[in-house]
């Protein structure tokens, strides 16, 4: 007999059994979802109504919140106060069913403070029963600062080619195009992204006369040759024409080795290219104005003394620009052995007092010819140090400025000194010739004869001519010099000293030696006449010495602040010369009258000497005693 009450007892315990086995199975889901959630790194909400009903850990480390104080928040509290309206509608309105945005950004604001970025993407869910939201979100904070820095190194990056008119460009090898920034579009004359770029498009706004060029290096640069860069001018939708540079810097190949891309930038070189044409024309009325005006600027290294020179300095030193590299010391040697002393004096005190200087002085130039600079200095740049580093200045050929002031001074001596002789020298030797005709007249008038001891009468008048002929004929030769008749030429001294030794070899009356020391063999610049310096100087120790006579004629090399110099010595044991006297000789204006009436021997000598670039002067044979004889000095440049 069946039971019935314990069947019912069974059937009644059977739903209770179901209950708790759907229980158990719900727990189970919410454990393995919480293990599930727990473990992953994304931030996982879950809410309902206004409330988190659940958070994992990974919300604990974005929000900076406990899990306990999180599911006290509304959702939206944690989250920037500019997205939280939009969150919580978005929010509610999912609950109801509504369609919203599912994946969006949004910034919040931690517990701590800091602020950042989460990547949510929420749906709709049901818990306990009634709808429910679920999001997901991601911690994008570092991605959004990297893109934040991307954007601004690219708008940096946009402002600097924008600025230097530089934009780069990758061409793909495969199909020819091309992809350029910003400005590559603007350096073409478009707005970016105006235009499809390719190698063609490129080529049509290339000036005719230069495409084959680009073209060639295109076609160079697609077969994996050659990376270059290249100028070139281009013509704008406008008409207007620019320069650009091109530079192809980095060829990517494919996995079989052929060239696939090219990258490199484009550069609108306008500007530049008009400032170098300005730079060119501006150099090259700079350099005609100093053509003309025979100015030539400098700069002096202080450090090592090099030189720069412009075009025109070569050319006044008789060089043609950029014969040599000039310096300092090659200059020196150059400069005329009077003016060097003056020249280093004022380059020194420029360089250690910072006093700049405006001088005149002479240069010799290879033909030996000698041309009169201006030297300005009006700038020096010093190092870091405070040391002086750089001289900067000008030099002008003030040449044909000297040679009239010259020629104007010599014209008054000359006319002075044409005066002074007709009235004075040669009037007096044609008077005491006159004085001497007139005795002997006088003789023969009143004894019909002249006696042997009258000779003196005639021999005296004969010598008085002579000398007043020897004068007219210095005088030509004066004239002659000053004319320019005599070509100046390389002589060698020991020439024209043997020559003057073989003249007075035989004086009549006389006995005279002349003794020749050549110590070096010397070469210089000069013309004919430099035999008549020599001559004049033996013929004056013969003509104011009485009896036996001893000239000695020495040749020798000397050199100062490097410049080679020929010396020759020619002395004589003779009555001397004062002190007083001794400069006074070579200079008629400044001689008394005992010395005028002595004719222009020496004052040809002086004048000779300093056509030459010379110097010449008398001091006594045997120093302090003038009246042992005296020894006149020739000191002339020597070639080479």
């Amino acid at each position: 007999m069946i039971d019935r009450s314990d069947t019912m007892r069974k059937k009644a315990s059977k739903p209770h059994d179901e209950s708790e086995m759907a229980a158990e199975a719900l727990r189970e889901i919410e454990r393995r979802f919480q293990v599930l959630t727990e473990t992953m790194p994304a931030a996982i909400f879950l809410y309902q109504g206004d409330k988190y009903v659940y958070v994992n850990s990974a919300a604990e480390q974005i929000t900076g919140y406990s899990k306990e104080e999180l599911l006290r928040m509304n959702f939206w509290d944690w989250v920037s106060p500019e997205y939280q309206d939009i969150l919580r509608e978005r929010g509610l309105a999912r609950q109801r069913g509504e369609k919203v945005v599912s994946r969006y950004e949004v910034k919040y604001r931690a517990k701590d403070g800091r602020e950042g970025w989460a990547d949510f993407a929420a749906g709709r869910t049901e818990y306990g029963g009634r709808p429910a939201v679920i999001v997901v979100a991601f911690d994008i904070t570092k991605r959004k600062m990297a893109e934040k820095a991307l954007q601004k190194s690219q708008y940096i990056l946009s402002k600097a080619q924008e600025i230097a008119h530089v934009g780069n460009w990758a061409w793909n090898l495969k199909n020819d195009k091309m992809n350029w920034s910003d400005e590559g579009f603007r350096i073409f004359g478009y707005r970016p992204q105006e235009i499809e770029p390719s190698v063609e498009a490129l080529l049509s706004h290339v000036h005719p006369d230069d495409r084959d060029m680009v073209r060639k290096l295109a076609e160079e640069i697609r077969r994996g040759h050659k990376l270059g860069s290249i100028d070139y001018r281009i013509i704008r939708p406008d008409g207007s024409i620019r320069y650009v540079n091109t530079v192809a810097d980095k060829l990517v190949r494919d996995a079989e080795g052929n060239p696939s891309w090219v990258y490199g930038i484009n550069q609108d070189i306008t500007a530049r290219k008009q400032a170098e044409k300005a730079l060119l024309k501006s150099r090259a009325i700079l350099a005609r104005a100093q053509d003309i005006a025979h100015v030539g600027n400098w700069a002096w290294n202080l450090k090592d003394n090099g030189m720069q020179w412009s075009d025109e300095l070569f050319k006044i030193f008789g060089l043609k620009p950029g014969e040599l590299q000039p310096t300092y010391e090659w200059l020196l040697t150059r400069v005329f052995p009077d003016d060097m002393g003056m020249f280093k004096a004022a380059s020194d005190a420029a360089i250690h007092e910072n006093r700049l200087f405006n001088i005149d002085l002479r240069i010799v130039m290879q033909d030996g010819s000698i041309r009169y600079l201006n030297v300005v200095a009006d700038k020096i740049k010093k190092d870091k140090a405070g040391n002086p580093e750089w001289m900067y200045g000008i030099i002008q050929d003030v040449t044909g400025r000297k040679q009239i002031e010259n020629q104007l001074r010599d014209a008054r001596e000359q006319a002075e000194l044409y005066v002074d002789l007709m009235g004075h020298d040669i009037n007096n030797m044609n008077m005491v010739a006159l004085g001497f005709l007139e005795m002997a007249d006088d003789k023969l008038k009143s004894e019909g004869r002249l006696d042997v001891g009258d000779e003196h009468l005639i021999h005296k008048a004969i010598e008085n001519i002579m000398n007043s002929s020897m004068l007219i004929d210095n005088v030509r030769k004066l004239q002659r010099q000053r004319a320019g008749e005599f070509k100046i030429k390389a002589i060698d001294l020991m020439d024209v000293l043997s020559s003057v030794k073989c003249q007075y070899a035989n004086v009549p009356g006389r006995d005279v030696k002349i003794n020749l020391n050549a110590r070096c063999q010397c070469t210089v610049f000069a013309n004919d006449l430099l035999r008549d310096v020599f001559s004049n100087l033996v013929g004056n120790s013969i003509k104011h010495s009485s009896g036996p006579l001893v000239v000695n004629i020495d040749l020798s090399c000397q050199y100062e602040g490097g410049a080679k110099l020929c010396r020759v010595a020619v002395e004589d044991n003779g009555p001397g010369i004062p002190d007083g006297l001794k400069a006074a000789i070579f200079d008629r204006s400044h001689a008394g009258k005992k010395l005028r009436s002595k004719g222009l021997g020496l004052y040809i000598v002086n004048t000779l000497v300093t056509d030459f670039h010379g110097k010449v002067w008398a001091e006594d044979r045997v120093p302090g005693d003038y009246t042992k004889g005296v020894r006149f000095v020739v000191v002339l440049p020597a070639i080479g």
